[in-house]
Protein backbone atom coordinates (compact mmCIF):
# COMPACT_ATOMS: atom_id res chain seq x y z
CA UNK A 1 0.00 0.00 0.00
CA UNK A 2 1.22 3.11 -0.90
CA UNK A 3 -0.28 6.08 0.89
CA UNK A 4 1.13 9.73 -0.04
CA UNK A 5 4.21 8.47 -1.93
CA UNK A 6 5.78 9.95 -5.36
CA UNK A 7 7.41 6.69 -6.58
CA UNK A 8 8.95 5.53 -9.97
CA UNK A 9 8.88 1.53 -10.44
CA UNK A 10 10.94 0.30 -13.07
CA UNK A 11 11.30 -3.50 -14.21
CA UNK A 12 8.54 -5.30 -11.78
CA UNK A 13 6.40 -8.08 -12.03
CA UNK A 14 3.52 -7.37 -9.55
CA UNK A 15 1.34 -10.56 -8.58
CA UNK A 16 -0.86 -9.15 -5.66
CA UNK A 17 -2.76 -6.23 -4.80
CA UNK A 18 -1.14 -3.31 -4.97
CA UNK A 19 -3.01 0.28 -3.63
CA UNK A 20 -2.44 3.51 -4.13
CA UNK A 21 -4.02 6.40 -2.23
CA UNK A 22 -3.39 9.93 -2.50
CA UNK A 23 -0.04 9.29 -4.08
CA UNK A 24 2.05 9.70 -7.71
CA UNK A 25 2.97 6.37 -9.08
CA UNK A 26 5.17 5.59 -12.71
CA UNK A 27 5.14 2.04 -13.45
CA UNK A 28 7.36 1.53 -16.21
CA UNK A 29 8.91 -1.96 -18.63
CA UNK A 30 7.00 -4.09 -16.14
CA UNK A 31 4.42 -6.75 -15.94
CA UNK A 32 0.94 -6.73 -13.65
CA UNK A 33 -0.01 -9.97 -13.93
CA UNK A 34 -2.03 -10.18 -11.17
CA UNK A 35 -3.72 -13.31 -9.52
CA UNK A 36 -7.54 -13.99 -9.35
CA UNK A 37 -9.10 -11.30 -6.81
CA UNK A 38 -6.13 -9.50 -6.87
CA UNK A 39 -6.33 -6.05 -8.53
CA UNK A 40 -4.41 -2.41 -8.57
CA UNK A 41 -6.57 0.23 -7.02
CA UNK A 42 -5.69 3.80 -7.90
CA UNK A 43 -7.12 7.33 -6.47
CA UNK A 44 -4.26 9.96 -7.03
CA UNK A 45 -1.96 9.75 -10.20
CA UNK A 46 -0.94 6.37 -11.68
CA UNK A 47 1.32 6.14 -15.18
CA UNK A 48 2.19 3.22 -16.87
CA UNK A 49 4.43 2.96 -20.01
CA UNK A 50 6.35 0.08 -22.06
CA UNK A 51 4.42 -2.53 -19.35
CA UNK A 52 1.81 -5.88 -19.90
CA UNK A 53 -1.29 -5.18 -17.83
CA UNK A 54 -3.12 -8.23 -17.19
CA UNK A 55 -4.60 -7.22 -14.24
CA UNK A 56 -8.04 -5.40 -13.07
CA UNK A 57 -7.38 -1.72 -12.39
CA UNK A 58 -9.94 -0.02 -9.81
CA UNK A 59 -9.09 3.72 -11.29
CA UNK A 60 -11.15 6.71 -8.91
CA UNK A 61 -7.64 9.33 -9.85
CA UNK A 62 -5.97 9.87 -13.26
CA UNK A 63 -4.66 7.08 -14.95
CA UNK A 64 -2.18 7.88 -17.98
CA UNK A 65 -1.74 4.91 -19.99
CA UNK A 66 1.11 5.19 -22.79
CA UNK A 67 -0.02 3.94 -26.24
CA UNK A 68 3.17 0.87 -25.54
CA UNK A 69 0.93 -0.58 -22.99
CA UNK A 70 0.06 -3.99 -24.00
CA UNK A 71 -3.56 -5.19 -22.52
CA UNK A 72 -3.64 -9.03 -21.33
CA UNK A 73 -6.43 -11.44 -21.35
CA UNK A 74 -7.62 -10.48 -17.57
CA UNK A 75 -7.25 -6.51 -18.28
CA UNK A 76 -10.35 -5.15 -16.74
CA UNK A 77 -11.34 -1.45 -16.08
CA UNK A 78 -13.42 0.07 -13.48
CA UNK A 79 -13.53 3.60 -12.66
CA UNK A 80 -12.63 7.07 -14.22
CA UNK A 81 -11.73 6.84 -18.08
CA UNK A 82 -7.84 6.45 -18.18
CA UNK A 83 -5.73 9.50 -20.55
CA UNK A 84 -4.58 7.98 -23.84
CA UNK A 85 -3.71 8.93 -27.08
CA UNK A 86 -5.01 5.88 -28.64
CA UNK A 87 -8.42 5.31 -27.84
CA UNK A 88 -8.92 2.66 -30.35
CA UNK A 89 -6.99 0.12 -27.90
CA UNK A 90 -8.35 1.14 -24.47
CA UNK A 91 -11.69 1.42 -25.88
CA UNK A 92 -12.68 -2.24 -25.58
CA UNK A 93 -12.19 -2.68 -21.84
CA UNK A 94 -14.24 0.58 -21.11
CA UNK A 95 -17.05 -0.12 -19.71
CA UNK A 96 -19.01 3.22 -20.15
CA UNK A 97 -18.67 5.64 -23.18
CA UNK A 98 -19.02 9.32 -23.44
CA UNK A 99 -17.28 10.67 -25.94
CA UNK A 100 -16.86 9.22 -29.78
CA UNK A 101 -15.24 5.80 -29.35
CA UNK A 102 -15.51 2.71 -32.18
CA UNK A 103 -15.10 -0.73 -31.69
CA UNK A 104 -13.44 -2.99 -34.12
CA UNK A 105 -12.85 -6.24 -34.35
CA UNK A 106 -13.70 -7.53 -31.15
CA UNK A 107 -15.95 -9.72 -28.97
CA UNK A 108 -18.11 -7.57 -26.87
CA UNK A 109 -18.61 -9.82 -23.79
CA UNK A 110 -19.27 -7.17 -20.82
CA UNK A 111 -22.19 -4.88 -20.40
CA UNK A 112 -21.69 -1.31 -21.60
CA UNK A 113 -23.32 2.04 -21.37
CA UNK A 114 -23.02 4.58 -24.12
CA UNK A 115 -23.75 8.51 -23.79
CA UNK A 116 -21.43 9.26 -26.74
CA UNK A 117 -21.16 8.31 -30.06
CA UNK A 118 -20.13 4.57 -30.12
CA UNK A 119 -19.54 2.77 -33.26
CA UNK A 120 -19.88 -1.02 -33.53
CA UNK A 121 -17.70 -2.02 -36.58
CA UNK A 122 -16.87 -5.93 -37.76
CA UNK A 123 -17.55 -7.56 -33.94
CA UNK A 124 -20.05 -9.49 -32.32
CA UNK A 125 -22.27 -8.46 -29.40
CA UNK A 126 -22.59 -10.60 -26.54
CA UNK A 127 -23.63 -8.52 -23.85
CA UNK A 128 -26.01 -5.93 -22.64
CA UNK A 129 -25.77 -2.32 -24.44
CA UNK A 130 -27.75 0.53 -22.71
CA UNK A 131 -27.60 3.42 -25.71
CA UNK A 132 -28.26 6.88 -24.29
CA UNK A 133 -26.53 8.64 -26.85
CA UNK A 134 -26.10 7.07 -30.72
CA UNK A 135 -25.00 3.94 -31.15
CA UNK A 136 -23.42 3.13 -34.89
CA UNK A 137 -23.77 -0.87 -35.49
CA UNK A 138 -22.32 -1.56 -38.77
CA UNK A 139 -23.67 -4.57 -41.50
CA UNK A 140 -20.73 -6.57 -40.37
CA UNK A 141 -21.52 -6.92 -36.89
CA UNK A 142 -23.31 -9.98 -35.49
CA UNK A 143 -25.40 -10.59 -32.47
CA UNK A 144 -24.97 -13.33 -30.07
CA UNK A 145 -27.19 -14.97 -27.80
CA UNK A 146 -26.86 -13.13 -24.81
CA UNK A 147 -27.19 -9.47 -26.77
CA UNK A 148 -29.79 -6.86 -25.89
CA UNK A 149 -29.68 -3.32 -26.66
CA UNK A 150 -31.79 -0.88 -24.48
CA UNK A 151 -32.13 2.78 -24.07
CA UNK A 152 -33.86 5.59 -25.44
CA UNK A 153 -30.61 6.75 -27.56
CA UNK A 154 -30.84 6.91 -31.52
CA UNK A 155 -29.29 3.45 -33.03
CA UNK A 156 -28.03 3.84 -36.89
CA UNK A 157 -28.13 1.07 -38.95
CA UNK A 158 -28.52 -0.32 -42.27
CA UNK A 159 -29.13 -3.92 -40.57
CA UNK A 160 -32.85 -3.32 -39.19
CA UNK A 161 -34.21 -6.53 -39.79
CA UNK A 162 -31.16 -8.17 -37.83
CA UNK A 163 -31.36 -5.53 -35.19
CA UNK A 164 -34.86 -5.68 -33.96
CA UNK A 165 -34.94 -9.30 -31.81
CA UNK A 166 -32.13 -7.81 -29.87
CA UNK A 167 -34.15 -4.34 -28.88
CA UNK A 168 -35.69 -4.07 -25.26
CA UNK A 169 -37.25 -0.58 -26.42
CA UNK A 170 -37.86 0.76 -29.63
CA UNK A 171 -37.62 4.50 -30.62
CA UNK A 172 -38.09 5.21 -34.14
CA UNK A 173 -40.34 3.40 -36.94
CA UNK A 174 -39.74 -0.48 -37.66
CA UNK A 175 -41.16 -2.65 -40.40
CA UNK A 176 -41.47 -6.41 -38.81
CA UNK A 177 -41.55 -9.30 -41.04
CA UNK A 178 -41.46 -13.11 -40.34
CA UNK A 179 -40.11 -12.69 -37.00
CA UNK A 180 -40.77 -13.71 -33.77
CA UNK A 181 -40.01 -10.91 -30.38
CA UNK A 182 -39.44 -12.84 -27.16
Amino acid sequence: TFLNCNITLNEIYLKHDMYCYESTITIHDSILDLEPDSYLESDGTLTISNSTINAVIYNWGDLNLDDDVIFGENFNLEGNVPNMNDTSKIAPYLPEYNGDYILENTIISSDKTNYGILTIRNSTINSQISNYGTLIICDDVTFGDDCCISGSGQIKTNITNKIVPYLSEYNGNYILENITIN
